[in-house]
Order: C-alpha cells, then structure tokens, then sequence
C-alpha cells in the first residue's frame, strides 16, 4: 500500500448534480434508496436523528437540517462497518443537500456518496467496489452533467446519433469523462486467437457484459457509450484525431478539442487486443479513469458547511444553557457548605472553559476546511494543467520527429539530384516571443494586422508563469491571420478565418480551428455590459465610432482562471485589408463567469 493511499482514507467519491425534479422528491428518494440499501445489507433503519447501533460493531448516525421556513435544507446518513479481524473500518456516508441561493447552472439538489477505509497500521488496502446505493440513486434521480443525462447502464449510439454525441464529447461546461465504447467487429474477432475459458461465450456477448459491468463500476462519475461499427466510422470522420478502433474503448477527459492532435493524447485508447487478453487489470484502469478525476474533486459547498454547520446551533444552546445553569446552581448553593460549593464552582469553570474550547476548535476546523477545499481546487487545477502540458510535450516531440524525417529526406533527395550544397546549407531562423511584451513588438513586421488594444492589458499577462507559452501561441495565431488576410487581399481568398485554419493552403501558418470562434453566444453579445467590453478601439477608417464590437476571437488558453483570448475583427474585405487586434489579455467577462 503507498503512503498516499493510507493517508487518504477516501476510496470513492460521487457527486450527482439534480435539476429537474423538486429538492423534497430528491430527499424523499435518497431515503428510499437508503432505506433499500440498508435493508438488503441486514440492517434496520429508521430516518429518525441521531445515532443508533444497528448490529455487531456497526453503527448509523443519521441527521436532517431545515431552514427557517421549515422546508428541509439537507440530510446526511453515515454507516461505520468495523471488521476487527481484517483491521479496518468502512466508513458509508450518503449526503443530499440543495443549495441556499439558486445556481446558474440550475441545480436544485446535490446528493454525495462517499466509501472510506480506515485501516490499522501495516494492513494492505483492500480491493473496494462502489457502494450499490450509486446505481440505484442514478437511476431514481435526473441526474445529469452539463444538460447531458447521465444513466445507469451504457447508451447505444448509431450512425444518427453520432452528431449529438461529439456535441457531448465537446461540451466545455462537461465535468465527467466519457467512456467511448466501440462493438468488435466480425474482423477483430476473428484475427485473435480464442481464450478456451471464454470460448464457450460468442466474443460480442462476452464484450457487453464486460461493458456493462464497467458502466455499473463508473455509475454517476462517468458516461458510456456504446457504439456500432457503423457509428463509430461516423464518429472518426468527425474526429480526425481522436478515432476509437473496433473493439476499443477510449476515455475522453473534459475539455476536447477535436482539432488538434496534441489533445488525442489526453484521452488514452485501451486496445480491443488488452481488453480481450487482460480483461481484469485493463477493465480496473478503465475504471480508475472514471474515479480518479472524481476523488480529486471537492464536494461543492451546498454539501458541507451550508447545509450541515460544524456544530449545530441547537448543541451551542444546550451547552450555553448548561453552563448558565451550573452558574445559577453556584450562586444559590453558595451557603450550603463549603465543600459542596466549592466542587459546583469547580464544575462549573471546568463546562465554561469546555464550552470556550469547543468554540475555539469550531473556529479552527471551520477554517481548516475552507483551507482543504481551497487547496483541493487548487490541486484539480494544477493535476488538469499537468495533463494539459503532457499531451502538449507528446504532440511537440511527435511533431519534432516527423519535421526532422521531413527535413533528412529533403536534404536525401537534393544530394542525389546533385545540390548537396543547397541541402546542407544553413538557414536564419526566427525564435518565438518570450514575452507578451516581445510579441507586440514583432507584430510591427506583419503587414496586415495591426494591434489597436490596450498594450497594459496585454502586458497583465506577462505575470504569469505561462507567459512564454502564451506569447508563442499569440505569435502564430498573428502570422496565421497575417497570412489569412494576404490570400483574401491579395488573391481574392473568399472564406472566412476558421475556415481557412480547416483546411488551409500550402505555405501557409494556421491554428487549431477549436481555437477560433467567430461570434460570441448570443447571451453574451446581447448583455449590455459584457458587449461593452466588446466594444474595442479600431482607427475611424474602419468605423467612424473609433469602436466596433468583436465577437471573433482566438483562445489561448483553455485552462485555469486566465484562459486569455485575442480579439479580432477582420477588415480585410474593407477599407483597410487587414486584421485589428483590439484585445489581448485574460478572457473578458461571460454568463459563466458574471
């Protein structure tokens, strides 16, 4: 067992977002799979507060909260299992809870399962499976991520479907990975060689029950999808980089940009080979894909401190009320003996200082919690920017590789057309921009595009450590658009910026086309004052106004609380033949953010 895992005692952690449906319905269903749950493990339950043994070293402890209106506010259940013999302790908690304040997002209700094994020191970890309550809780409740329902059991997809799953797949506000699941075909089956424990089974049949039991595992911290043949050849024409082979199951993280081959390196593929020779250890990694991200995340505040204070208010009032009473009992008895009055006395000053104690440490834990959720986002955020820049590293060295294949068989080929010398000769190259700073400076030296922003805005981020990256990405987005505006001037090129970055000329520089969007949502240009911020300088020859709104703009980043954009508005086809960056700096204020 490593050292992490025995100081982290959490084995599972799910979250389920709740719309629609009313907060009451999402109690009265979390009791009645808690009760089902109970039930089916020997044990009786009763909803009443409190804590209560309900077997042989097991013990429930169960509470509700309500708001001043009386309406229910949260609940939460916890089972503790002690196993003596195995040294260790299972630890069930099962929470529901609504928000104080309506969410943008819609969310009327949370409910949270979590499994923690408390183990004796110098005991192995054992292996754990989700608590049962997750699938029935998923199948009870609307849950779903992002709009997106989220089920119980895999979701079939065909040929028809397919747009609508890269639509799932792309979806930037999606917090769960997908599992993409594609059924062998007749092929794949039959160029390997059968297991003769497994021969007895058609290797279809064998495949979806392994998937459904994979979906059961990663119910409520992942989705699958099942997918034919057919719309899997749907799918990889619509993915170029992130295709999923027959038999093959391939994991895709949030945050995909279909556009780009450095991003197929986050979603990692299992291989139908794996799966079928290695099912057990290759179906756990699957999982692990689902329940990592999971346990990194924190709960949301609606199930902590909002619902359930550190120490009830209705606990601070006995305690007060005691020690008020100890005082009183002091103060009446204070003739009838010395003794007796002195041990009242005693008694007392000992609640009153228990009682200032307990306010002391109520203090402290309820700031060493904000601190730990602090830190746990900070941690998700640095763990997400850490794959981030693994996939970039793969994709650099992948690219390295194939430009210097290019360019040895370049330099093959003119030595045997005799002009070894032009093969071998050195060329002058240009370095990238290592600072925002540097790369207003270089733009000088493009023709058609001119930068009419705030140049402090711009420099804002050269305070960040990703700086250099921001500068090199900024810097080709600009030669891209320079080269763009000269094929629209110069020879009557007649598409827009994007598409141009689809499916672009020789020659020329380009972006990813996921980074470039063209109009904001129409939630954003039609808020006042988030158009405001839109509004940027460009010279009277392109808009009397000396402003125009630009709605195109390319990402930099997609990552962290940053994110920085460049914002554009293409003049090529006006006055001016060129390109106005009115904005560069950290990404200006949305529905999401406001």
């Amino acid at each position: 067992m490593s050292e992490e895992r025995a100081a982290d005692p959490l084995a599972y952690r799910v979250v389920l977002p709740i719309r629609d449906t009313t907060s009451a319905e999402v109690f009265d269903q979390s009791r009645a799979v808690l009760g089902n749950w109970l039930s089916s493990k020997g044990y009786p339950w009763s909803p009443a507060s409190g804590l209560s043994s309900v077997g042989d070293g097991t013990t429930l402890s169960f509470a509700s909260t309500y708001r001043d209106d009386g309406t229910q506010q949260g609940m939460r259940a916890q089972l503790t299992e002690v196993e003596p013999e195995q040294g260790r302790t299972w630890r069930t908690t099962v929470t529901a809870a609504r928000p104080e304040h309506s969410t943008a997002g819609g969310i009327r209700a949370w409910v949270a399962v979590e499994l923690e094994c408390l183990l004796e020191p110098g005991r192995p970890w054992p292996r754990t499976n989700p608590p049962r309550l997750i699938r029935e809780l998923v199948e009870r409740l609307p849950v779903d991520d992002a709009g997106i329902a989220v089920d119980a059991q895999p979701l079939r997809v065909g040929p028809r479907q397919v747009a609508e799953l890269v639509d799932v797949l792309c979806e930037p506000d999606r917090a769960l990975p997908v599992l993409v699941a594609v059924q062998p075909s007749q092929s794949s089956q039959s160029s390997q060689p059968s297991q003769s424990s497994r021969s007895s089974q058609p290797e279809h049949e064998q495949w979806e029950r392994e998937l459904g039991r994979l979906a059961r595992r990663v119910c409520g911290v992942a989705m699958v999808y099942h997918l034919s043949p057919e719309a899997a050849a749907a799918l990889n024409r619509e993915l170029t980089f992130h295709g999923v082979g027959p038999g093959s199951v391939r994991t895709f993280l949030t945050g995909v940009d279909p556009a780009s081959a450095a991003d197929s390196g986050r979603h990692r593929v299992m291989s139908f080979q794996r799966l079928r020779q290695d099912p057990g250890p290759a179906y756990r990694i699957l999982t692990l894909n689902g329940h990592t991200p999971a346990l990194r995340r924190p709960l949301p505040r609606t199930l902590g401190a909002d619902a359930f204070p550190e120490i009830d208010p209705a606990e601070w009032s006995r305690l007060r009320g005691a020690e008020e009473s100890a005082r009183k009992t002091v103060s009446l008895d204070a003739d009838a003996g010395a003794t007796l009055s002195a041990e009242l006395r005693t008694t007392s000053l000992a609640l009153t200082g228990a009682v200032r104690q307990l306010e002391r440490l109520e203090s402290e834990l309820r700031h060493e919690r904000l601190r730990a959720q602090e830190l746990e986002v900070q941690y998700q955020q640095a763990d997400g920017r850490a794959d981030d820049e693994v996939a970039d590293h793969d994709h650099t060295t992948r690219q390295l590789s194939f430009a210097e294949q290019r360019v040895r068989e370049l330099q093959r080929r003119l030595s045997a057309a005799e002009a070894a010398e032009e093969a071998w000769r050195s060329i002058e190259l240009d370095d990238d921009p290592l600072s925002i700073e540097a790369f207003l400076d270089l733009l000088g030296g493009l023709p058609y595009v001119e930068f009419s922003g705030r140049r402090d805005d711009a420099l804002e981020l050269d305070d960040h450590m990703k700086a250099s990256t921001w500068a090199a990405k900024a810097w080709r987005a600009a030669r891209a658009l320079n080269d763009y505006a000269h094929r629209r001037v110069e020879e009557s090129y007649d598409r827009n910026f994007r598409e141009f970055c689809l499916t672009p000329p020789q020659g020329v520089y380009t972006v990813s086309a996921n980074q470039v969007a063209l109009r904001e949502s129409d939630s954003v240009a039609s808020h006042a004052k988030m158009r405001a911020q839109r509004e940027l300088p460009v010279p009277a020859s392109v808009n009397p106004t000396k402003k125009i709104f630009m709605g195109a703009h390319l990402k930099l980043d997609h990552k962290g609380t940053v994110s920085p954009r460049l914002h554009f508005h293409d003049d090529t086809g006006g006055a001016t033949g060129k390109i106005w960056i009115g904005y560069l700096g950290p990404h200006l204020t949305t529905t999401l953010s406001n």
